[in-house]
């Protein structure tokens, strides 16, 4: 994400816009569980999936999905995640860019994050390296 971040900053110009839609996952898990995000993907062309929550990683903030195609249980993928509260990010959008706004919207995606103004004082090379804790516990 910081090398995205610091990518778009570099991009727009100085009095530039970056607008992120943020359905807030994480705030769905809190309130509702697990139980709420897991589920069979509605049938499309007589294909089905099944999304499951497999594991946790604290260092990365991520959980590990296994996304299952119940018509072909063997075809499956693994994801890692991030579910990003809206916070989080527009606290992560201010490191890269003077302001940040966060409007609640009444269409399917819940939240519009607006970032003016890009820094510009951090590059994407700067998060080429991986940091030490994740070379060691990987």
């Amino acid at each position: 994400m910081n090398r995205l971040l610091a990518s778009v900053s570099r991009a727009l110009n100085s009095k530039g816009l970056f607008v992120v839609q943020e359905s807030d996952v994480f705030y769905k898990i809190i309130t509702k569980g697990y139980k709420e995000v897991l589920f069979v993907e509605n049938e499309h062309e007589g294909k089905a999936v099944l999304d499951l929550f497999v594991s946790y990683n604290p260092l990365k903030g991520t959980c590990r999905r296994r996304v299952v195609d119940l018509n072909e249980p063997k075809r499956r993928i693994n994801l890692d995640l991030c579910y990003w509260s809206v916070a989080n990010l527009a606290a992560l959008l201010w490191t890269f860019f003077e302001d940040v706004d966060v409007l609640e919207v009444t269409y399917r995606v819940k939240y519009v994050i607006l970032a003016y103004r890009p820094r510009r004082l951090l590059s994407p090379v700067h998060f080429e390296s991986t940091p030490y804790v994740f070379r060691v516990k990987e």
